[in-house]
């Protein structure tokens, strides 16, 4: 799933690439035009058109990521939900390894490694947050539940971008992203609340998510007073 709006030109273009570019080749891919404006509205168009694994929505004006991403899943059909910003980049093999693994330990969630991409400087950075230094060794070869891990696991991202996620375990407890909240926390919500819900979580340190940093047209300029009583306390997520 894809939620569009005002990406550089290039930056959505090495999306889609990644994308289309990934060696699992039985995979939907949902773009969702949220009102852009540019040229990002006809190069969606012009690849829905060629390629036939490419769902495009297109909505007449910004309705919020949230909603975007929630028309995303209403339509969606595969049997693992994978969301990508248009201005970041996923490595070819992504899809094809975390579905093997989710396979192969029958895990309803697992989490994965990423990396910065410093677009102001043109180089990959690398940080123990994102690299998932917070998860001890031995949960890279066990699935875990949140309640054995929740004292390391919320010192992990909690974007959604780096949860490779079961279509049942989002569909099951109606995890669908909350449009009243403000800027970053729809995304918090809905990786906090797969956590508690997945019966079997994964981890995976491989990097698989590139995320562009030092850009105009991030999803996320910063955030709002509203947030930070829960990006600082982030289990109050679980009293909504």
């Amino acid at each position: 799933i894809v939620p569009v709006y005002n990406p550089a030109e290039n930056f959505l273009i090495e999306c889609l690439d990644s994308l289309i570019k990934q060696t699992l080749k039985d995979i939907e891919i949902i773009l969702v035009d949220n009102g852009a404006i540019n040229s990002n509205p006809e190069l969606c168009k012009t690849y829905a058109n060629k390629y036939q694994n490419i769902k495009l929505i297109i909505l007449d004006k910004n309705m919020g990521f949230s909603y975007a991403c929630n028309q995303a899943l209403k339509i969606a059909q595969g049997e693992f939900i994978q969301i990508v910003d248009s201005d970041d980049f996923i490595e070819p093999e992504t899809c094809e390894k975390l579905y093997e693994k989710a396979k192969n330990f029958n895990a309803d969630l697992i989490i994965f490694g990423a990396r910065m991409y410093n677009q102001s400087v043109q180089e990959y950075q690398s940080t123990p947050f994102y690299s998932l230094a917070a998860i001890p060794h031995s949960y890279i070869f066990q699935p875990f539940s949140f309640k054995e891990s929740y004292k390391f696991i919320l010192d992990t991202p909690l974007q959604d971008w780096n949860k490779f996620a079961r279509r049942d375990l989002i569909f099951d407890h109606n995890n669908f992203f909350d449009e009243e909240l403000p800027y970053v926390l729809p995304d918090c919500l809905y990786s906090i609340t797969n956590y508690i819900n997945a019966r079997n979580s994964i981890c995976e340190k491989e990097i698989f998510y590139n995320y562009r940093i030092e850009i105009s047209s991030s999803v996320v300029q910063g955030y709002s007073k509203e947030d930070h009583s829960y990006l600082n306390a982030p289990i109050l997520f679980t009293q909504k």
